[in-house]
């Protein structure tokens, strides 16, 4: 790993659907010839950039830093190649290290298997050149190494962020089927919610979105509660560049600029909500009302609403085409000049809303596939 500020190589992992969305928030957090792939993007960049994207990339589940490349058709060619890195150089004996694979390949079809010649190389080269070797922790380590094979090529990298970065560190409480806050985030900037313009979240949950949404409205990076990534456990961790980068988060206001509404029918989830806003400073961006959606008062001025309505198989079909019908009902009804999104895994229901979608997307919600929908309220 290079100490210099020349850019490397750089590889920003997202959920399917949000490779644009994540490729052009890199795009302003200094990294340049952006690529995407299938739930990844790659560029380059320099350790600040690295950095800094850990902090206010709000669409990215992990950040890696590459270590090689190298052909391997058996596992001694890949203990070899992986023993091949100068880890003692990269991380220290004290520091607990963890292998996650993924890999498809004719060669090596068990991850663990493959994971496992790594994890002896890795031990091995520290072995021989100090005598003893790091101790594996695959819960909660303090180096995170991603190990990828494709047919015969194998890639090492080192994962800067650890812990996902969907773990914003403010979530305490969960309902039913949280929202995933990556997916959450994706889902406000596909919408083009800037932070400029009256927000609704009506089946806000445990309150995801609205808290997305207050972040961005305030100008705080997701990552502004998050004490630990992996790049500081690694040799080269620039603490100074960090600190810089941290001192550089804005303070919020303290009167936001514009509304920000959760809502829901159930109580108990909406005080889930308000504890899990708790944790940030932001509990005046935010206002919470209990009710059921079809009766909620229409918010004043003109925003964006999201609605991702309950998910429950149990329910009947036609219960659920009539339940999609009055949500289409009450936007059209009480929502002029509003922009309306709409995220579902009912693909046959959200039909029913009534409207035309100027735009559809495909998303996933866990293992749903989903349709995000955006109406256009006149």
């Amino acid at each position: 790993m290079s100490e210099s500020s020349n850019h490397v190589p750089l590889t920003a992992k997202t959920l399917a659907g949000l490779e644009q969305v994540l490729a052009a928030e890199l795009a302003t957090l200094g990294w340049t010839d952006l690529t995407t792939g299938i739930r990844v993007v790659h560029g380059l960049g320099d350790p600040e950039a690295l950095y800094r994207a850990n902090l206010w990339a709000r669409t990215a589940i992990s950040l890696l830093y590459p270590i090689t490349t190298f052909r391997a058709e058996s596992p001694e060619q890949l203990y070899d190649g992986a023993k091949a890195v100068n880890w003692p150089a990269i991380f220290n004996l004290k520091k607990t290290f963890a292998i996650r694979s993924s890999v498809r390949s004719v060669h090596f079809r068990h991850s663990q298997y493959a994971s496992l010649k790594v994890k002896d190389a890795i031990a091995d080269r520290f072995r021989d050149e100090l005598g003893s070797r790091p101790n594996v922790d695959p819960k909660n380590p303090h180096i995170q190494i991603d190990l990828h094979i494709d047919r015969e090529q194998v890639h090492i990298s080192l994962d800067s962020s650890g812990e996902s970065l969907f773990k914003r560190g403010y979530r305490t409480e969960t309902g039913p089927a949280p929202l995933n806050e990556v997916l959450a985030a994706g889902m406000l900037l596909l919408a083009g919610y800037d932070g400029s313009m009256p927000f609704l979240d009506p089946m806000c949950g445990s309150g995801t979105l609205p808290i997305e949404a207050a972040l961005i409205s305030a100008g705080l990076p997701p990552g502004y509660l998050r004490q630990r990534y992996a790049f500081m456990s690694w040799k080269n961790f620039d603490r100074e560049l960090w600190q810089r980068l941290r001192d550089e988060v804005p303070v919020p206001s303290e009167f936001p600029r514009v509304s920000i509404t959760g809502g829901d029918k159930n109580v108990f989830v909406i005080n889930k909500a308000r504890k899990n806003l708790a944790a940030l400073p932001l509990e005046r961006y935010v206002r919470w009302v209990v009710g059921d959606f079809r009766q909620l008062e229409t918010p004043e001025g003109q925003g964006i609403i999201v609605i991702n309505p309950p998910y429950d198989e149990r329910l009947e079909q036609e219960r659920v085409k009539d339940f999609y019908r009055s949500i289409g009902d009450k936007l059209k009804r009480d929502f002029p000049g509003w922009t309306a999104w709409i995220l579902s895994g009912h693909k046959l229901a959200i039909d029913q809303i009534g409207l035309a979608a100027s735009t559809r997307l495909d998303l996933f919600n866990g293992g749903i596939e989903c349709s995000y929908r955006k109406y256009l309220l006149h």
